[in-house]
């Protein structure tokens, strides 16, 4: 061992990396702004019936245009970034595995307090303990990498349509009129049968996110914390993993760098994007019929195939507009890619002050319409404080916290402005 695991530096930043994690992270809040501001029951609801024509639109563009495109380069990007400081240690000679699993742990315990205390849609609770598993994968090369990346993304679409179909199969089957007056929290979930379709479940959901109190709430969030996980470990896991397969052999391959075999695949992964992922997302967003559950099966498992594939294409154009300069808003967007992890809390933060009953508590009143706009609002407020912060800071808050444990010392707070020059990835 010749030296220690160190942040990564400015001149050591991929610009359009980071633009496109900031990119991600405005599309994973355009799809997370429903479930913030609604019951969980509304994500089983497909029909546009009794929506005005400006929330038929808005919610059609965030289905066809975000949903699973943006959480799927998210884990991509987390796959990058791990591969990026295994390779960093390998020529460094410093110890790369205590480092990486008391970074990951960190972010476990981040997203375990994110999910129970702010909100149930977290997603850094998965990266923590699936990156646990996956980084010991990282030394593979490129090509097995890759391979694995199509087997994990095969299973999920399989496994998708399975659970989809049933639950087609299978609805269950409720008295609408059947809701029990005045109960609240536990008793009430319970009271449902842990069903959040249940109307005493969304009656008394929608009462303590609007009125509280804390521990009624904490109640609905932790079930549908708990719900979250259930889906996210038989279905979504395999995605995620898939595309932090696909992170690792790209990075890799020198498609980041632009160099290497890895340049073939830009156009590549456009192609397949275009001409396989798009069809199967049309197919899913307009020609699956719901009363037919064999359909609605099929469109569930081409979503989870057809949504990483596009979310390929877009990472590949990313780059090729970056290396061309033509990438457009890339300072702003690789500002809040480089604070990721505030930006991310602070987006649930900011929602669930909007929503929750310790804010305004206008959660259950927002159409889908209002809640686009409103997402595009946060995200450049989001985008101008992260400009603002790097005119005098390198680093994040939440970064910053995250380093200092995951690096046992604490990184330099204060620097010189940072400005989005392209930067070498060595």
């Amino acid at each position: 061992m010749t030296d220690r695991q160190n942040p990564t530096l400015k001149s050591q930043r991929v610009v359009p990396i980071d633009a496109l994690r900031g990119f991600a992270l405005l599309g994973i809040l355009l799809v997370n702004a429903a479930v913030f501001a609604m019951p969980i029951s509304t994500f089983d609801i497909k029909s546009m019936e009794g929506l005005s024509i400006l929330d038929q639109s808005a919610k059609l563009f965030v289905s066809v245009f975000a949903e699973l495109k943006f959480i799927s380069i998210f884990s991509l990007l987390f796959g990058t970034g791990l591969a990026i400081q295994y390779e960093r240690a390998r020529k460094r000679k410093s110890p790369f595995f205590p480092f990486i699993y008391r970074r990951l742990a960190v972010l476990a315990v981040i997203g375990l307090c994110h999910g129970l205390f702010i909100w149930y849609g977290d997603v850094l609770f998965l990266y923590g303990c699936l990156g646990a598993i996956m980084v010991l994968l990282v030394g593979f090369s490129a090509q097995s990498m890759a391979l694995m990346g199509i087997a994990l993304l095969l299973i999920g679409g399989f496994l998708g349509m399975i659970f989809a179909w049933l639950g087609a199969t299978f609805p269950t089957p409720l008295n609408p009129d059947a809701v029990a007056e005045n109960i609240t929290g536990f008793k009430a979930i319970m009271t449902a049968g842990l069903n959040p379709n249940h109307p005493t479940y969304i009656q008394a959901e929608t009462a303590a996110h609007t009125a509280g109190p804390f521990i009624d709430a904490f109640a609905f969030r932790a079930t549908s914390w708990t719900f979250t996980l259930i889906i996210v470990y038989l279905v979504m896991v395999w995605l995620v993993a898939g595309m932090f397969s696909f992170g690792v052999a790209l990075w890799k391959s020198g498609f980041f760098k632009g160099e290497g075999p890895g340049m073939r695949w830009r156009s590549r992964l456009l192609y397949l994007a275009v001409f396989i992922g798009v069809p199967l997302e049309i197919f899913q967003n307009f020609m699956v019929n719901p009363s037919s559950p064999v359909s609605v099966g099929l469109g569930s498992g081409a979503h989870m195939i057809g949504a990483p594939l596009v979310a390929l294409g877009i990472v590949s154009l990313f780059m090729i507009l970056g290396d061309r300069k033509l990438l457009p808003f890339a300072g702003s967007l690789a500002a809040v890619g480089r604070m990721s992890l505030t930006a991310y809390l602070m987006e649930s933060f900011i929602f669930v002050f909007i929503t929750d009953w310790w804010g305004l508590g206008l959660f259950g009143s927002l159409g889908y319409f209002q809640l686009l706009m409103m997402s595009l609002g946060i995200y450049i407020g989001i985008a101008i404080f992260c400009l603002i912060w790097q005119r005098f800071s390198n680093i994040g808050p939440a970064e910053w916290m995250w380093r200092s444990i995951s690096y046992l010392r604490m990184p330099e707070w204060k620097t010189r402005p940072i400005r989005s020059e392209p930067a070498s990835p060595e």
